[in-house]
């Protein structure tokens, strides 16, 4: 932005450039009040803004925080904040995920359809701080009006008008601060604050730097700080905008410019997290605290929308400059989140601290056992049950579920003292989370055995224990076959949703006690069969191997575009299998899904082994489908393997010639369907 001195006038209004006044400068009463260094500036010179025209702002490269890329995620139960590409983050009063998912976006700089941009002048009641302090001079920047779609993909935004300071000067790295309000009127407001980098020039553009970029519908009078790099030049740029969070194409937002900035040391606020509050008959008050870097005054105020649940009393400093202040929870007020902001202005050498908060919840009860718990499933080796933890009830979602998995080391069964955990889990927050299951798969080593489950819930200050009833004993299932059969059906391995594993073809994944594993692969010729050779080891230690090969005119191991090696066969072709890794004597299941059926059984030899052919059904449709080879391990941990493959139309026989004892051969081949023709007459 470059333009000649002379054709800039002077505001009559300046802003304060504050460069720190001495410790002994500020008030240093035990009270922290308004007028205790709390939102006053003291001003050491003046630095005077240009008096810039109202206008249309066009930011260009400049505005690279609304590009239409998407966020990283949101976090919080407001204030939330809101992780941007590449790892910026802002806060913001609005919560962006829970409306149009456009608004999980960075906006997109529009087109102005009608839009204006206006400077208007300010009454006591728009400068008014949350100290009820009037911020004398304060700078109102507006738009309002009308963007330019597409709202395609993301929401729009537009800027204007912005001000700027004359350039001025450090001798070394500094923090700056700066204060300002929003109300939101048409739409969300959107702003840029930049420290550019002027050199010598009074008037170059110079390279910029974000001080602070942020997003929302409103905001009461905010510190928000920035760093400045090193010794050199500066100006400090503010760009008003507003962003089209409807999607309507309306927008408008009025921003309120505090006429003092602050260079300096950097400042910030310690406070603890306060604990949620169970609400009761009457008025509950409890203490917070909170220390500056500078020692200097804490401010409290409670968000507006909270302050029917709760309110926060006249803060008062200690000797080392921790503040404290009372927060009342109103017995009148209503369940939900309490929100509490702390503040703290520049004092001595420390510019203002930008402002945290903190939340916590006003309940009607404490942690609680909403009841729906369930064990459902077989009781018998080699089946899966699942513990259905139910609902509970909490004072926010601030706690911990432990499930123990406990087995009856005696027939009483009559005291905690008389189990012991085979299996447990943990889960963190889940109010309400009817859907949430522990899971335990039932090995050789329960057979035999009661069960229980024993949920413990804590949140810190409360815990909540509940003790299902016993299911059991464990029935031992027989698992190992001879060729001419299974002892038992045979049961594919299922993924906790109950789905076989599908895998696409030139992929194959293992598991073992429901646990992956990692595959090796090589292409391997087994017998004049083109297989895949597919290898892991278990968590435990345990190496297996898996061989799978189709052997039919067409069958074969080709490489994918990617270097995946995909295994080819067809309808009605040999599959030959063979690997090690299974319980001696142990029965070895081959499925095929998509619709998953069993087309072959193998009894492992004594060493876990074996080899032998099944067949691709029929009736099995062209194209891509899995194979899982599945069975026991001799600790009795299921063990499975499923690979990817295609299957193609069968090939059509030849003819063969047959021999036959005391006749001559003959050729037979197979038959085909002719269709009989009627001439007409």
């Amino acid at each position: 932005m470059k333009s000649s001195r002379r054709s800039r006038a002077i505001l009559a209004s300046i802003l304060t450039f504050a460069v720190l006044a001495p410790v002994s400068a500020l008030s240093t009463s035990g009270v922290a009040t308004a007028t205790d260094g709390i939102f006053v500036g003291v001003a050491a010179r003046q630095i005077v803004f240009e008096n810039t025209a109202p206008a249309h702002v066009i930011l260009g490269a400049l505005a690279s925080r609304s590009t239409g890329a998407a966020f990283s995620g949101q976090t919080g139960t407001g204030p939330y904040t809101i992780t941007g590409p590449g790892g910026y983050t802002f806060e913001t009063d609005r919560n962006y995920a829970g409306g149009d998912p456009e608004n999980m976006n960075e906006s997109e700089v529009r087109a102005n359809s009608s839009t204006a941009f206006t400077r208007p002048a300010t009454t006591d009641a728009d400068c008014t701080d949350t100290a009820g302090v009037v911020v004398s001079g304060c700078v109102f920047l507006q738009s309002s009006g009308n963007i330019v779609g597409p709202n395609s993909g993301s929401f729009g935004s537009i800027f204007g008008p912005e001000v700027w300071t004359e350039k001025f000067t450090v001798t070394e790295a500094s923090e700056v601060a700066f204060r300002y309000r929003v109300v939101g009127t048409g739409d969300d407001y959107e702003m840029y604050a930049y420290l550019v980098d002027v050199g010598t020039n009074d008037y170059d553009a110079g390279d910029h730097t974000i001080v602070a970029h942020v997003r929302g519908k409103n905001q009461p009078w905010k510190f928000l700080t920035g760093s400045i790099p090193a010794a050199g030049t500066y100006r400090f740029r503010f760009v008003n905008g507003t962003y089209d969070f409807s999607g309507g194409f309306f927008v408008g937002s009025n921003t309120y410019l505090d006429p003092s900035f602050w260079v300096g040391k950097r400042n910030t606020i310690a406070m603890d997290s306060i604990t949620d509050k169970v609400r009761g008959d009457a008025d509950q008050t409890f203490p917070i605290a909170a220390k500056a870097t500078s020692a200097g005054p804490v401010f409290f105020t409670v968000d507006p929308a909270t302050a029917a649940r709760c309110a926060v009393g006249t803060a008062t400093r200690d000797s080392d400059g921790t503040s404290r202040a009372p927060v009342t929870v109103k017995a009148s007020g209503t369940n939900g989140q309490c929100t509490i902001f702390a503040q703290s202005a520049n004092f001595g050498e420390y510019v203002p601290a930008p402002q945290i908060f903190r939340n916590f919840n006003v309940c009607a009860s404490n942690l609680a056992d909403g009841g729906g718990h369930s064990i459902s499933g077989t009781v018998a080796e080699g089946e899966r049950l699942e513990f259905n933890i139910g609902t509970i009830t909490s004072c926010g979602d601030n706690y911990n579920v432990l499930v123990q998995w406990q087995r009856c080391i005696n027939y009483a069964c009559a005291a905690d003292g008389d189990f012991e955990t085979v299996a447990s889990f943990t889960k963190s927050g889940m109010s309400t989370d009817t859907d949430a299951k522990g899971r335990l798969g039932l090995s050789g080593a329960l057979v035999s055995y009661k069960l229980r489950v024993k949920m413990t819930v804590t949140d810190g200050d409360n815990t909540v224990v509940y003790n299902s009833g016993l299911v059991g004993p464990v029935l031992a299932v027989e698992r190992t076959t001879s060729v001419a059969g299974p002892v038992s059906e045979p049961k594919p391995f299922v993924l906790p949703s109950g789905d076989t594993p599908r895998v696409e073809p030139g992929k194959a994944v293992a598991y073992e006690g429901g646990a992956p594993v990692v595959l090796t692969s090589e292409p391997v010729t087994v017998g004049g069969v083109q297989s895949v050779k597919l290898g892991g080891t278990s968590a435990g230690g345990g190496r297996f191997e898996m061989t799978i090969g189709g052997d039919c005119p067409t069958c074969a191991v080709t490489q994918s575009n990617t270097g995946e090696e995909v295994l080819g066969m067809e309808q009605a072709a040999a599959v030959r299998v063979g690997g090690y890794g299974f319980g001696p004597s142990s029965q070895v299941n081959v499925f095929v899904s998509s619709t998953t059926r069993l087309i072959g059984f193998f009894k492992a030899d004594g060493d876990g082994a074996f080899l032998g052919s099944v067949k691709v059904p029929n009736d099995l449709p062209r194209g891509n489908h899995t194979i899982q080879v599945s069975g026991f391990t001799a600790d009795n941990v299921i063990r499975s393997v499923s690979v990817g493959i295609t299957v193609a139309k069968a090939t059509p026989k030849a003819c063969r010639v047959v021999k036959r004892k005391g006749k001559k051969p003959v050729t037979v081949c197979p038959k085909k369907t002719t269709k009989k023709v009627t001439k007409k007459k």
